[in-house]
């Protein structure tokens, strides 16, 4: 029951993201080529959110078993082995993301002479350290 819950909210929050981006892709296009002014701060934006929408996106993937897997190979393996190499493929996944995990707690005091509060530096159009999109409790 919970899990369909989570499942259900993180579905949401992948549709959101994914229509958002759309939205605001195309506005841009409109606006730019239609009518020769843009939003300045529209490509960064859709950059975050095609950051989150990744992040969210292998987390579910992972949950449905929908990540792309060289099947002719491992289908032909037998039972005990194909868990040792699904058991080696998530320690991967999982040290990978250990690392971004890392890399984004690390960033924010490389440059103690930031002007955000060693946040790290700011985007280019929205004014806020480039961190605290990906990393939200700072």
């Amino acid at each position: 029951m919970f899990s369909r819950i989570i499942n259900r909210i993180e579905e949401a929050i992948i549709a959101l993201l994914l229509a958002a981006m759309t939205l605001l892709v195309f506005v841009e296009v409109v606006l730019r080529f239609g009518f020769g002014q843009g939003i300045m701060w529209a490509q960064e934006v859709t950059l975050h959110l095609s950051a989150w929408l990744v992040l969210f996106g292998v987390s579910y993937g992972i949950k449905v078993g929908s990540h792309i897997g060289v099947d002719a190979l491992v289908k032909i393996l037998p039972t005990n082995v194909r868990r040792v190499i699904s058991g080696i493929a998530v320690i991967a996944c999982l040290t990978y993301c250990g690392l971004f995990m890392k890399g984004a707690w690390v960033l924010p005091v490389q440059d103690p002479d930031d002007r955000h509060r060693n946040g790290g530096p700011a985007g280019p159009q929205v004014d806020r350290p480039q961190h605290s999109v990906y990393r939200p409790w700072s």
